[in-house]
């Protein structure tokens, strides 16, 4: 007869937020290599002080601009207007993004890391710790003593069904929704983990006077 563990892990939510973590991670270095074609800087350290906010890249590329026209010394006029529509068309084709960059950084969900090729992603080993301990369902002694209950019904279930098939009486089965059609087909160690505390449990007194009522009416 199987026992209960202390604790099972959710593997397939845990994978479900992987996923989506790792689709999230795809766009934002879609968008990342979108601003290194521009020359713009892209190391982590400089992306968190200039793409956080739309005033914090505004003050950036204005200094950018001056220093670069500090630089040249005199400028005909049409010049320096070509220059300034040049940087503001860069600040304009690169808002969105910088937009998507600055909001994965700014939250942050999980530690974030650079790779050496630029890229960026959350902490995998940091994401896994946080995401097992989120995902891991705890069972109580209690627990365990009532999946041994319910291991024993099913299998006394099974011995009166089979003894009604070897006999040839009418098998004792009320409809599809039968607790002993459903303990034979449907129960498994499976259910009764991801069941236990949300399908199944402790009900208080009133809670099981209301149900059995609810029965009786229908």
């Amino acid at each position: 007869m199987e026992t209960l563990d202390d604790f099972i892990v959710q593997e397939a939510l845990k994978e479900g937020i992987i996923k989506e973590l790792e689709v999230q991670e795809e766009g934002v270095n879609r968008n990342l290599a979108s601003l290194r074609a521009e020359d713009l800087p892209t190391d982590i350290g400089t992306l968190r002080k200039i793409v956080t906010s739309e005033d914090a890249f505004a003050k950036w590329i204005d200094k950018a601009e001056a220093s670069y026209i500090g630089k040249l010394g005199f400028i005909p006029k049409e010049e320096r207007k070509r220059i300034k529509k040049t940087f503001l068309d860069l600040k304009e084709r690169t808002a969105s993004a910088r937009n998507t960059v600055g909001n994965f950084l700014q939250a942050e969900k999980y530690p974030i890391i650079q790779d050496s090729d630029g890229t960026l992603h959350y902490d995998r080993a940091e994401v896994d710790r946080i995401l097992t301990e989120r995902f891991t369902k705890r069972f109580t002694e209690e627990d365990k003593e009532y999946f041994q209950v319910i291991q024993e019904a099913k299998e006394a279930l099974q011995r009166l069904f089979d003894w009604e098939k070897v006999h040839l009486y009418v098998p004792l089965q009320y409809s599809s929704q039968n607790v002993g059609k459903f303990l034979i087909e449907e129960f498994s160690k499976d259910w009764f983990c991801n069941a236990i505390g949300i399908r199944i449990g402790k009900m208080n007194p009133k809670a099981i006077r209301m149900l059995e009522e609810q029965n009786n009416e229908d």
